[in-house]
């Protein structure tokens, strides 16, 4: 494996985990019937750093949306932990380990 691939990895592992991080996290409540369409209600409770520090969106008002959405800020914690690790692992060894590619001579 070459060290630039293991740099690029450490990019993707990087933006990926800065992406689940900072995008807000919604909830799944239910469904609204009505009107001839089928519509997907969610709560939005906030970004992920500030629900696991103690800070909730508006819309969260009652102990059991803040534990739902809890649940669902650890959850992408879990997925980046599960995901990013792995990458920068790998990445790790790609640059600590790898060579640099054949460049043709001139």
């Amino acid at each position: 494996m070459y060290r630039r691939t293991g740099i690029i990895l450490v990019i993707v592992a990087v933006v990926l985990s800065a992406w689940m991080l900072t995008t807000p996290v919604r909830h799944f409540t239910g469904y609204l019937i009505g009107g001839g369409e089928t519509e997907k209600l969610f709560t939005t409770c906030g970004k992920t750093i500030d629900i696991l520090s103690g800070r909730f969106d508006e819309e969260v008002t009652t102990p059991g949306a803040r534990g739902d959405c809890v649940k669902e800020a650890r959850g992408r914690v879990a997925y980046v932990v599960i995901v990013a690790a792995p990458l920068l692992l790998v990445a790790g060894f790609a640059i600590a380990r790898g060579r640099y590619p054949n460049l043709p001579l001139p």
